[in-house]
């Protein structure tokens, strides 16, 4: 925030958080049974390329296709699932996601593997 204007600059993509320089692919399946049991299984796969938001456009090569310089790409395997208990406002959830990256920041051969879970519980006053 400019403290003479009050006034905020936000530098961020309108619409796709990742950006303009990107090839993303998503496939998910869903199932829900009787509002209570909820299951999700997803995939996506992204891959990134140099081009970040301070680039200028057009680009100087115009036979540039996306993505440019070194691709990091990433690739996300996720299981959610939820359970909403009868005659009680407690549901219970639970998220575990597997994340692959090649080439972190741009880098060649740079990998890194992570697992993240979560679980937790809602109630609903």
């Amino acid at each position: 925030m400019y403290a003479d204007s009050g006034s905020e600059y936000i530098l961020n993509y309108l619409g796709y958080p990742i950006g303009g320089d990107a090839l993303v692919y998503a496939v998910g399946v869903d199932f829900d049974y009787k509002e209570k049991t909820k299951a999700k299984i997803s995939f996506q796969h992204i891959t990134k390329g140099e081009t970040d938001f301070n680039a200028t456009y057009p680009p100087e090569d115009s036979s540039v296709t996306s993505p440019t310089g070194i691709p990091e790409i990433t690739m996300i395997l996720s299981f959610t699932g939820s359970y909403t208990f009868k005659k009680c406002p407690l549901s219970v959830f639970s998220n575990s996601s597997f994340i692959s990256i090649e080439n972190k920041n741009h880098v060649i051969s740079t990998k890194v593997k992570d697992f993240q879970f979560t679980i937790g519980f809602n109630y609903t006053l």
